[in-house]
């Protein structure tokens, strides 16, 4: 029930905020990021990004 409750809290979260940022740090310690948008949330919680 408390995974459930956490699910529903994240999928209203990134229903709100459609854009996020896609940050990785290479082997030369340099940052790298890019824009990306929710495709699809799915019950589970599961995330779907497109870039």
């Amino acid at each position: 029930m408390k995974n459930e409750k956490n699910i529903a809290i994240l999928q209203e979260m990134a229903e709100k905020v459609r854009i996020c940022m896609f940050t990785t740090l290479s082997a030369d310690d340099v940052f790298s990021s890019r824009p990306m948008g929710t495709a699809k949330i799915e019950d589970d919680g599961s995330i779907w990004f497109y870039k």
